[in-house]
């Protein structure tokens, strides 16, 4: 039956509900989930990638106070007492670290260059970073407790995630012993200049 007929018969009050094939009937909610429904099992099926990720957690025992130490864990603070680090800020608006702070590095063998966003603040007792470049995201989490003898431990976790297969490699090749050395270089570094003022020179 025409359309033009069918309202017709409507519009006569005549029910209009045989008419009708209810079976074909499509809702514009109907037909987003069955859209939903169709990516999640594409999903299921294996069409998304599910990358390399690897957690590490490592330590330090720091020769002062989270008021003390929690202010050099800033970019710029940071070419105080590390050699060799570079940075190019891209934003802050006090000119140190803070929420939503942002800068780059490159160090060649870390690959492209990086950027870097502070994604937690909360002085002096927890910083977070987000670093990521072409082939990985990596997420730092730095924690303090205060000690009762003035000085600070320290957490640091490292969550790596590859974002393509050459960023998957460098996830599974960096061995927790090799992020142990550098996470306890960090903490020579940081307390030689915490007990001297001045830089350690590893170079």
């Amino acid at each position: 039956m025409k359309a033009k007929e069918l309202e017709k018969k409507f519009d006569e009050g005549e029910d209009i509900s045989k008419y009708l094939d209810t079976a074909k009937a499509r809702r514009p909610e109907q037909e987003r989930l069955e859209k939903a429904s169709y990516f999640d099992l594409n999903i299921q099926k294996g069409e998304t990638v599910i990358r390399h990720r690897s957690i590490k957690t490592c330590s330090m025992h720091l020769q002062g106070t989270p008021e003390q130490v929690f202010p050099l864990l800033c970019p710029v603070r940071e070419y105080e007492w590390i050699d060799g680090w570079q940075c190019e800020m891209g934003y802050s608006d006090s000119g140190f670290a803070e929420l939503g702070c942002v800068f780059m590095t490159h160090f060649p063998g870390d690959g492209p260059e990086d950027t870097w966003v502070v994604s937690r603040y909360d002085p002096p007792l927890v910083i977070e970073f987000v670093r990521i470049n072409a082939l990985r995201t990596i997420h730092f989490s730095i924690s303090l407790t205060r000690n009762t003898d003035s000085t600070t431990s320290l957490s640091w976790t490292q969550t790596f995630t590859g974002l393509c297969a050459e960023g998957d490699a460098l996830g599974k090749n960096l061995s927790y012993e090799t992020y142990r050395e550098r996470v306890l270089l960090r903490e020579k570094q940081i307390n030689y200049f915490l007990s001297t003022g001045r830089m350690l020179l590893t170079t």
